[in-house]
């Protein structure tokens, strides 16, 4: 087996987490170098079918703790479950961003819609994504954001994008996107401009109830080196010159 030294710099809780791995198999995984090895035999260079099983189960137990949010209990308890459901869910939503990078995506629409970005770029998205935004918005950002709402907004909102440079207000991109959504924006249409800086969100509790995930569009090269498709068929690509 071929081996090679490299020199680098961790953070401390992924020291600890090393430790840990080490310490749980001390047989197997004598030094960080072979936990490492351990890790990236584990979580990368996945054949499809193993990656889209692992990806499946994730999916869909992010769906059961949206549920199990949407049915607590609206007293003192409230907070501290959430809080640890909220955890859960994150950590099963990383998994499935990495997981679901392996595979090829079910369901590739036919129809995208091009968005010109700043610097040269543009992005593709689905024809049925709500922009949140207007072409002149998105000429000023170079990155694209995504953000999809949970059950509680009827099981069948769609996919929103909105544009930035690397800093947003979540809260604004939230109170914005279930408006769009309850007023019935058509995705064909942009939607009003967003306003700067954060707007309250609205009383209906759509920060304190809803579940939302966000993400940014990746580089097209990001699945080409791979050899795959983007989710969705949704990237950002540049121009050639």
């Amino acid at each position: 087996m071929n081996k090679v030294k490299i020199g680098t710099t961790i953070e401390v809780d992924t020291k600890a987490a090393l430790d840990g791995l080490m310490q749980a198999t001390p047989d197997s995984l004598r030094t960080p170098g072979e936990a490492i090895d351990y890790i990236a035999n584990i979580a990368m260079g996945l054949q499809p079918r193993v990656a889209k099983t692992v990806d499946v189960a994730c999916t869909e137990q992010i769906r059961v703790i949206e549920k199990e949010m949407k049915l607590l209990p609206q007293d003192g308890s409230r907070e501290m479950m959430w809080s640890d459901l909220e955890a859960t869910r994150s950590q099963l939503k990383r998994l499935h961003e990495h997981f679901s990078s392996y595979y090829e995506q079910d369901g590739v629409p036919d129809e995208l819609r091009r968005i010109e970005l700043s610097g040269g770029a543009y992005a593709l998205i689905p024809s049925n994504w709500i922009v949140l935004g207007t072409d002149d918005d998105a000429a000023k950002c170079k990155n694209v954001g995504v953000i999809e709402l949970g059950e509680e907004f009827g099981g069948t909102a769609p996919h929103f994008a909105f544009f930035h440079n690397g800093s947003y207000c979540k809260d604004e991109i939230i109170a914005e996107a279930g408006r769009a959504w309850s007023s019935g924006c058509n995705p064909r249409d942009n939607h009003a401009v967003m306003g700067s800086g954060c707007a309250p969100v609205d009383s209906d509790g759509i920060k304190t109830s809803g579940t939302y995930y966000f993400s940014d569009l990746r580089n097209a090269s990001f699945y080409e080196t791979r050899g795959i498709g983007a989710p969705y068929g949704a990237a950002i690509y540049f121009e050639s010159l």
